[in-house]
């Protein structure tokens, strides 16, 4: 018997894929833009303050021109 899961379960091989695909869906629905060349890194502008979002395997790290 072989069963098709309709979730993807924590430390299965596409597990890693499946987060990068819905974070990227829900980063670029909100604005942000994919660096061409590191697809890894989001950026967004909002009036005169950049916004910079890296990506490393489960965590991200935050960036901005501005403390608000």
């Amino acid at each position: 018997m072989v069963y098709k899961l309709k979730k993807p379960f924590y430390g299965l091989k596409q597990s890693g894929r499946n987060w990068n695909k819905l974070l990227h869906e829900h980063l670029v629905g909100t604005g942000f833009d994919r660096n061409p060349v590191d697809h890894c890194i989001y950026s967004k502008q909002v009036n005169e303050v950049i916004i910079i979002i890296i990506i490393w395997v489960d965590d991200l790290v935050m960036a901005s021109s501005s403390m608000d």
